[in-house]
């Protein structure tokens, strides 16, 4: 399920941009045991237009979806990263979760390692403690190692 839920992400990302993927993502990880189900695919993807829910749906379940998964894996690798799951936000690597537990540099994952403590920490990177954020492609990226 985790591949197919990378799938997914990665085909938010591509259909509505990195706003809408950094959005779905967070609600993901309010329940992580059940991302790559198609019930919490539905229920994070939030839109009211149901011509995009469909392209999203279609990426996640073709061709597309399983391309844009590949390039993901190349990108991983070139930047040097080994571990699932690593986390980064404009584009420095920001924690690691490993084994279980959180994992990093210098101090661990700041703001906490909870998802709770770990969304508003991510949400507050982009929206109030620097103003520099950017919502680019490669903005928050939750990478899993395959």
């Amino acid at each position: 399920m985790s591949c197919f839920g990378n799938i997914q992400q990665l085909c938010v990302q591509e259909k509505l941009g990195s706003s809408a993927a950094l959005q779905y993502i967070l609600c993901e990880n309010s329940d992580i045991r059940r991302i790559g189900t198609y019930s919490r695919f539905a229920e994070c993807l939030h839109t009211d237009a149901i011509a995009k829910w469909i392209t999203v749906a279609r990426c996640s379940v073709s061709d597309e979806g399983r391309k844009l998964l590949e390039q993901n894996v190349v990108e991983t690798r070139n930047k040097g990263i080994k571990t699932s799951l690593t986390f980064t936000l404009n584009g420095k690597q920001r924690c690691v979760f490993d084994s279980g537990h959180w994992v990093s540099s210098e101090d661990g994952c700041p703001g906490g390692g909870s998802v709770p403590e770990f969304n508003k920490s991510v949400q507050n990177e982009l929206n109030g403690g620097n103003s520099t954020s950017t919502t680019s492609a490669s903005t928050a990226t939750a990478t899993e190692s395959v």
